[in-house]
């Protein structure tokens, strides 16, 4: 019985101290990323409505277009001629 106990005893010396350092890691991953995130998030719906600019619309409208001519012209083709 006595030899049990020195085993714990030994068991709990190889443990890692309990120091705080390791107990405040939570403390510090991260913190950088979470400021940043505190101090953006309240201006984003602000950023959305900047974003609908009159250029900023009218490009995205022009870019949509200009892909998908292609893809009404040439699909039918393709697909005829495909096995799937």
């Amino acid at each position: 019985m006595g030899d049990v106990q020195q085993g714990e005893a030994a068991a709990d010396e190889g443990a890692r101290p309990k120091n705080k350092r390791w107990s405040s890691w939570r403390s510090w991953l991260g913190r950088g990323m979470r400021r940043d995130l505190r101090k953006r998030v309240p201006l984003w719906p602000r950023d959305w409505v900047d974003g609908l600019h009159f250029r900023v619309v009218a490009s995205i409208v022009f870019m949509f277009f200009s892909s998908a001519a292609p893809a009404v012209t040439f699909g039918p083709s393709s697909s005829s001629s495909s096995p799937f």
